[in-house]
């Protein structure tokens, strides 16, 4: 199947990777953040409970478009140290540019794919912060972003009766 939520992890890592601001991508359980103490921040993170839905189908009843809907978490430290200098408002400013940045690029490139898939839901996305996260080390915004994609290789599986 063309266009599958491979192809689109493997876009928002190369994404993640690419951009100075960010120093981490991890796909994953949200749980995965407490395993693992030596992450660097700031991150991306992508939510691996996922939902699909299959929309509109071709004559041979597979799916002509699928929506996948992730959890795109961004992460970063926010230390007592730091929290003696800048106010969580600020913090939350700070991650907020970033997190726009990185889904601006992610909207860039994803047109860019000439509607292979693309952000379905970019004018209606929302964010919820959190604090005082991973033992009061972190902050986040957690996303929910919708990508619409264009499954139109899909073929049908050889079966035997």
């Amino acid at each position: 199947m063309a266009n599958n939520v491979k192809q689109i992890i493997d876009e928002m890592n190369v994404i993640a990777t690419a951009f100075s601001s960010v120093n981490t991508f991890h796909f994953g359980l949200l749980s995965d953040i407490n395993t693992d103490l030596d992450k660097n921040y700031p991150m991306v993170q992508v939510d691996s409970n996922l939902n699909a839905i299959n929309k509109d189908t071709f004559n041979n009843f597979l799916p002509k478009e699928k929506d996948y809907s992730f959890n795109v978490l961004l992460w970063d430290t926010f230390t007592l140290n730091e929290q003696k200098t800048k106010t969580k408002q600020e913090k939350y400013s700070d991650l907020e540019i970033i997190a726009d940045q990185y889904i601006a690029e992610v909207l860039r490139r994803t047109l860019g794919l000439g509607g292979a898939f693309y952000i379905l839901n970019d004018e209606e996305i929302s964010g919820n912060y959190v604090s005082n996260a991973h033992n009061d080390r972190l902050v986040g915004i957690k996303y929910n972003i919708v990508f619409r994609s264009n499954n139109v290789g899909c073929t049908l599986g050889t079966f035997t009766y």
